[in-house]
């Protein structure tokens, strides 16, 4: 069934840009909530007026505390480390699955721990700062259950798939019932006792799990994952370096749309042609960084004008169908990318789509 379906395009602008530009350390923006003032004033209120006339297609940074991803397993009890160039990185927390196994069954104050405490107080900073007490608690991020279970036990969670199976599904089963129990404690606090519209699953890690193994190490877990956050929501998966044999599993699971980011045995043709689900694409900011004017344009045409970009029914699909298709084209300002001609960079982007879909 042809389809005039319209691609959207989207520039998201990286929190770490805004720090950049302000002239923010990393530890100082993660570590000080009063360095919030300088972020916002001298990083994100220029990058808004930067993109006045592209705002349509450019997504800025919001009002939030910096945004952490391994909040989840800080509030477990694993270590940050912070620097002055990067975001925190979490230190692994067990030597064994038995280790893992018996602290997640003994069930935890997720606001004991430091990382939480400090945003409450940097919420509150914002709240004083912005005169808005309706600002929430923010920037506590959690990863997906096979990257979970990665940043705990470190790369030896690869050798306990094979050395002890069993042993592997009952940690796997904890860590993400503790994801579950993360997300209902931050949906709690911040008020939003209704569930969610949808749910965000981020599981990198799981590209490195065998397609012969994701039916036993992967599929259960994502379903238990998406069920426990929001049994009716819209599931989004975000998994860098997937292949082609992983993909039937997406199907699998229900997703209702696919982020493969950086993805590099994966193309934007196979994805029309093999996912049957809607998808996005990524220009990552690193390629963007040495391309010019002809060559962006050269990469949209191309994302654009696919032989299959239209509406295609899967026929072995339940009453739940998807729609196959490239929804969107992306791509990222960070910091890097400010150091190398980043603004036009991301102008020839957006001006490269306008030009093709007008």
């Amino acid at each position: 069934m042809e389809s005039n379906k319209k691609i959207a395009c989207k520039v998201n602008v990286l929190a770490d840009a805004a720090v950049y530009l302000s002239g923010l350390t990393f530890d100082e923006y993660y570590l000080n909530e009063n360095a919030f003032e300088k972020y916002w004033e001298y990083g994100v209120k220029p990058l808004s007026l930067i993109f006045h006339e592209e705002n349509a297609f450019v997504n800025l940074p919001g009002i939030s505390c910096p945004p952490v991803s391994y909040a989840h397993v800080a509030a477990l009890g694993a270590r940050l480390h912070y620097s002055f160039d990067s975001e925190p990185n979490a230190e692994r927390m067990f030597d064994s699955l038995d280790e893992g196994i018996g602290w997640l069954r003994r069930g935890h104050d997720f606001t004991a721990n430091d990382l939480f405490k400090r945003y409450t107080a940097y919420t509150e900073t914002l709240r004083n700062y912005l005169h808005d007490p309706r600002i929430k608690i923010s920037g506590l991020g959690l990863e997906g259950p096979v990257t979970t279970a990665v940043l705990l036990r470190g790369l030896d969670f690869f050798i306990d798939i094979y050395e002890d199976p069993e042993k592997t599904k009952v940690f796997l089963s904890l860590v993400t019932d503790s994801i579950i129990a993360f997300r209902r404690f931050l949906n709690k606090i911040n008020g939003e006792i209704n569930g969610m519209h949808t749910v965000w699953l981020a599981d990198d890690f799981a590209a490195l799990i065998n397609p012969a193994l994701f039916g036993d190490f992967v599929v259960p877990y994502w379903n238990r994952y998406c069920e426990g956050i929001s049994p009716f929501g819209r599931r989004v998966l975000h998994c860098e370096g997937l292949d082609q044999k992983h993909l039937q599993f997406l199907r699998t699971v229900k997703i209702d749309f696919f982020d493969p980011t950086i993805s590099p045995k994966l193309s934007c043709r196979m994805l029309e042609d093999d996912l049957l689900i809607p998808f996005s694409w990524t220009l990552p900011s690193f390629y963007l960084c040495g391309m010019n004017e002809k060559t962006i344009y050269n990469w949209v045409e191309d994302a654009l004008t696919l032989d299959n970009v239209k509406n295609a029914f899967n026929d072995n699909d339940d009453a739940n169908v998807h729609k196959q298709g490239l929804e969107c084209i992306i791509t990222e300002l960070d910091r890097n990318l400010l150091r190398n001609d980043g603004i036009g960079k991301v102008r020839s982007f957006i001006n490269s789509f306008n030009n093709i879909n007008n």
